[in-house]
């Protein structure tokens, strides 16, 4: 599975978690949630659902479909969407893109944003359906307008990169920024990398590195990186070498190889430095 798709669909999973945990009148235990689920209560079938997926160690992934089936049957978007990862990644039921790509589709005709932001992306990388341009940014307007940050992101880089629409520097990073102001750490980088380069925005080193810090402060490798060059070079900044490998061993920490090369750069100056 292409590994981007599968963090998409990760963090997805979290995202209706934490929409799951918004319902805090529910009973706490599995016991009491099995008791209303089994009367034909949604928002318990729901809930019942996620507690079997994530909190019940180990996991049971098949009492977990079986409940977002049941909700699902009602037209909870919810469950829809949960189900349709659920065949996608084969936990709970057999692995099946077609179910997977109906079950999203019908939650995205609900308006639910997040099967909107999904449908978009399958049709923009061409998972399941067949690749559609056109149909990956009308389904990631749809989100992004919304409010998802994430498809606001996914939304702006189609401006940027010409997807499904004509290249548009201005208004992808008027997406960015949306998407950026709601703490997407991702967007937060790409709006930093605007100013750094004047795309869509008069150039403005200052508000570059300050874009930079938030989105690195955040946790986004690249944003630590870019952060960590900028202090290393001084730019709008004083030079801050030591704190420049701060930001650059944590941006190495999470992978990001052209960190490791700037790491062994300043140690390096540093140490001919030494007398």
């Amino acid at each position: 599975m292409n590994r981007i798709l599968l963090a998409l669909l990760l963090c997805v999973t979290c995202i209706i978690t934490a929409v799951a945990q918004s319902y805090g009148e529910l009973p706490a235990t599995v016991e009491e949630l099995l008791s209303l689920a089994e009367a034909g209560d949604s928002d318990a079938q729901f809930q019942l659902a996620e507690t079997y997926y994530y909190d019940v160690v180990p996991p049971d992934y098949e009492a977990a479909a079986n409940w977002h089936a049941e909700c699902a049957k009602k037209g909870d978007s919810r469950s829809q969407v949960a189900l349709g990862i659920a065949y996608y990644l084969g936990q709970g039921v057999p692995e099946d893109i077609d179910e997977s790509i109906r079950l999203i589709k019908m939650a995205a005709d609900q308006n639910n944003e997040t099967a909107q932001y999904l449908l978009g992306y399958f049709y923009y990388q061409g998972v399941g359906v067949e690749e559609d341009y056109d149909k990956a940014f009308l389904w990631m307007s749809k989100a992004a307008k919304a409010g998802d940050s994430d498809a606001e992101r996914q939304f702006g880089s189609f401006y940027y990169l010409g997807i499904g629409t004509e290249c548009d520097f201005e208004t992808a990073h008027r997406w960015y920024r949306k998407a950026a102001d709601h703490g997407n750490e991702e967007a937060q980088y790409n709006v930093a990398v605007d100013y750094y380069f004047g795309l869509g925005v008069e150039q403005d080193w200052d508000e570059a590195l300050r874009w930079y810090r938030i989105s690195a402060e955040n946790g986004y490798a690249e944003a630590q990186y870019s952060l960590a060059c900028m202090l290393d070079k001084g730019i709008v900044i004083q030079q801050d070498s030591q704190t420049a490998l701060e930001w650059a061993r944590k941006a190495a920490g999470q992978g990001f190889y052209p960190a490791n090369l700037l790491i062994d750069e300043i140690m390096e100056r540093q140490q001919s430095q030494r007398p």
